[in-house]
């Protein structure tokens, strides 16, 4: 289909038409079409109106391969005109490809007093692209319904299963101002857009839009995408808007997006704005893998913001964001702001990573942020993270702020594993989170509440900071986490001539301050007033070096001081002081004011006050030990074994301390059965009956008595001698004793208690032995600790 000449030279654009004419009563006639292909090109186009007081007709068509549009502004429109009074005719189109190209369309619009008609395409693929230029403005290829007048503007459904692209592309539904013409002023309600696909890519400043310039609300934006949604230099935006020096009264729409994954790049945005009399909308993304804002050269905002206008009379939206990670980088920016009279929406964020990279070639901010600006009369946002780990690098931040009379949002980060802050970005931007009143505002700033992270790592920089740089007072900072690292780093609740804010630590671990960090709650930081603010530390241990200059400080100028109080186990490398030093100080003083408190509650018992360097070489353990039992020169050590007693020794210097054993009988010497050091069966087991064999001559010594118990003394439980036959005592758990596992016998010992005279078997000496039944071991001992070298006369087995 396309024009046809007018025999003048000229052309007359050929199409379908089903109309209502002025002054015409009735409705207009339907518009099918069945068929395989359908091309519709060069001006050529199907419309279905109305002029008068009837309906427009529906436009239906089914294409089995494919419907194209190629230079065909208007190639497919339903509409009800100015005087018309009457509904739209909806637009179906059902096709397995559909293309418009250089600025082809299909449209759906009311000028009059009745509804736009709907807009439905159900097809596999949609492609839109190759737009013209005109006046050097691109000429989109568009899909849309709109409303002017007093109706309201249709919804556009668009289905397509494998794909949607946009190659300088607009799909819409919009409320216009109708320009200079006040009868032209729409007052409906803008339709809705929703869109289900496999994937959805624009590009090259393609759009979708919900809009109102009018008296209407805006409609909303839907998008499932199955496989991805990728802008690239695109927006997908609803907004209430303001035109020729009038405000729109209405709302703007909500934006909603559930998919695989969501990619923002080189200006690619999601807006929810209003600079009318109505409310900003919120923006829901719930994705299962991941979302990136990545900008580009071209420094165009990249990102996602819900934003009331100057002039704007309303609440900002809410962002809400759900996904398997958040990527931000090089420009990218997720913002809730008001400049208008009403408050900023808040961010709400659930993802397993979360990742802020400020290292941006054009210098923008990367991150998290909830604004005030000074044209605000209403509060930032609050700012609500929840993840498995967070990253803030080079310049990255999360950060509530307000520049006027509203207060700063709160930040509350949820983090079950790691929370990294790090760095500065090439333009001196620190890695931080943060909510802060700023050098004109008058509200007060947020708190930060951090919890449940394992390990905590602020470090190169970075900051976790509350604070006021104007009449405004600061925040308080809540961190609870197994372990904080502070490395160059710093957190902060300073003001410059207000009240500090105070500062909380709960850390199960230890708290490390290292190369200059500090932990300020100072307030008059610009020699103002303002008293120091407080800061409460639980931890097990606070490690500092001395000379590194780590601070922990409640100070002031003509305030007083704020108070520390600190409960650990240990603190090292710092101490309180009286004033700042060049080392590390725990400080709450005033230069003009009075000093405020510091109180360190340790237990009465604790480590020395101060960090040992261990000696570089280890100590020897063979030369540290006496050999008690003297070998015999025709023997040989086969074994020992260590007895610790209730003195709780360890059995080496390098073993561990060992819990007091439970005390064995001592073996009888039978000499009828005992067998000698020479005996070939002596270590077979233990209480054989084997006959001994020819008795092996012994070295001079002692003779043995048998022990008969233990005694209690001042110095602890140990064998007695014969001389202190004054003790009586009971035999205790006699049970059975093994020396060795391949001893198969283990003998059990008497179990009556019996009172003692004799309490152990001692030489002339006072020197201790025990003798020990069927086994031709002999072992003597010192006083402390029951040391003994089992020796026998053998070389056939070993111990």
């Amino acid at each position: 289909m396309g024009s046809a000449p007018d025999g003048n030279g000229g052309f007359n654009p050929s199409g379908i038409f089903a109309a209502v004419e002025a002054k015409g009563q009735g409705n207009a006639g339907q518009i099918r079409i069945n068929t395989q292909t359908l091309t519709i090109a060069d001006g050529a186009s199907i419309n279905s109106f109305t002029r008068g007081q009837g309906n427009a007709g529906n436009i239906v068509i089914e294409a089995s391969d494919r419907v194209s549009l190629v230079n065909a502004i208007g190639g497919i429109d339903s509409s009800v005109t100015r005087r018309g009074v009457g509904q739209g005719g909806n637009i179906v189109v059902r096709t397995a490809v559909l293309s418009l190209s250089e600025g082809s369309s299909i449209t759906s619009n009311t000028n009059g007093q009745g509804n736009a008609g709907s807009i439905v395409i159900e097809t596999n693929a949609l492609v839109i692209e190759k737009a013209p230029t005109q006046n050097t403005l691109p000429v989109y290829g568009a899909i849309l319904s709109n409303t002017s007048r007093q109706g309201n503007a249709g919804d556009v459904v668009i289905y397509a299963r494998d794909s949607i692209f946009l190659d300088n592309g607009l799909i819409s539904s919009d409320v216009l101002d109708g320009g200079s013409r006040s009868d032209l002023k729409g007052v409906g309600r803008g339709g809705d857009v929703r869109i289900t696909t496999g994937s959805l890519k624009l590009t090259n400043r393609s759009q979708l839009l919900a809009t109102s310039s009018g008296q209407g609300s805006a409609g909303n934006l839907t998008i499932e995408a199955r496989d991805g949604i990728e802008l690239d230099d695109s927006s997908l935006t609803t907004s209430i808007s303001k035109l020729n020096g009038s405000a729109s009264i209405g709302s703007a729409g909500d934006i909603n997006i559930t998919g695989r994954s969501l990619v923002l790049t080189n200006g690619g945005n999601l807006l929810a704005v209003s600079a009318g009399q109505g409310n900003a909308g919120n923006i829901t993304i719930k994705v299962q893998d991941h979302i990136v804002l990545e900008g580009g050269e071209n420094q165009r905002f990249t990102g996602i913001a819900s934003s009331m206008l100057p002039g704007g009379v309303g609440q900002g939206g809410n962002i809400q964001l759900t996904s398997g990670s958040l990527v931000l980088a090089n420009g990218g920016l997720i913002s809730s702001a008001t400049s208008g009279q009403g408050n900023a929406g808040n961010i709400t964020i659930q993802t397993n990573w979360l990742d802020l990279n400020g290292a941006s070639q054009s210098g923008s901010l990367v991150g998290i942020v909830s604004v005030a600006t000074s044209e605000s009369k209403g509060n930032a946002g609050n700012i609500d993270i929840m993840a498995n780990s967070v990253a803030v690098t080079n310049g990255g931040v999360v950060a509530a702020s307000t520049n006027a009379q509203g207060q700063a949002g709160n930040v509350t980060l949820q983090v079950r594993d790691r929370l990294l802050l790090s760095g500065v970005s090439p333009k001196g931007q620190r890695s931080a989170i943060s909510s802060e009143t700023e050098k004109n505002g008058t509200g007060s700033a947020g708190n930060i509440t951090i919890v449940n992270p394992k390990t905590i790592r602020i470090e190169n920089g970075a900051g976790i900071f509350v604070g006021s740089q104007g009449i405004g007072q600061a925040g308080n900072i809540r961190l609870a986490a197994e372990a904080l690292s502070v490395d160059r780093g710093f957190i902060s609740a300073e003001t410059t001539s207000t009240n500090g804010g105070n500062i909380r630590l709960d850390v199960t671990d230890a708290i490390v301050l290292r190369n200059g960090s500090f932990l300020s709650t100072s307030a008059g930081t610009a020699q103002a007033g303002g008293n120091g603010g407080n800061i409460t530390i639980n931890t097990s241990a606070i490690v500092a070096s001395a000379r590194e200059n780590s601070d922990i400080r409640a100070n002031a100028f003509t305030g007083s001081g704020g108070n520390v109080r600190i409960q650990a186990e240990g603190i090292f490398g710092i101490q309180s002081r009286s004033q700042p030093t060049p080392e590390s100080d725990i400080t709450a003083s005033s230069q003009l004011g009075v000093q405020g408190e510091v109180a360190i509650n340790q237990p009465d018992v604790q480590p020395a006050q101060g960090l040992l360097e261990l000696p570089t070489t280890p100590i020897d353990a063979s030369n540290q030990i006496a050999q008690t039992c003297a070998n015999r020169t025709a023997d040989r050590p086969i074994g020992e074994f260590n007895i610790t007693g209730r003195g709780n020794l360890p059995p080496s210097p390098i073993d561990p301390l060992t819990g007091t054993p439970i005390l064995s009988p001592l073996a009888t010497l039978d000499p009828t059965t005992a067998s000698y050091p020479n005996s070939p069966s002596s270590l077979s087991r233990i209480g054989a009956k084997t006959p001994p064999p020819a008795r092996a001559e012994w070295r001079s010594q002692p003779p043995i008595i048998e022990a008969q118990g233990w005694i209690k003394t001042a110095e602890g439980d140990h064998p007695g001698c014969p001389g202190s036959r004054s003790h009586t005592h009971s035999s205790i758990d006699r049970s059975p004793v093994s020396l060795h596992p391949n001893f198969n016998h283990q003998e059990s010992y008497e179990q009556t208690p019996k009172q003692q005279t004799n309490d152990s078997l001692c030489d002339a000496n006072g020197d201790r032995h025990l003798a020990m039944r069927d086994t031709g071991i002999n072992t003597t001992c010192n006083r402390i600790a029951i040391k003994c070298v089992i020796t026998r006369s053998t070389s056939s087995n070993t111990l």
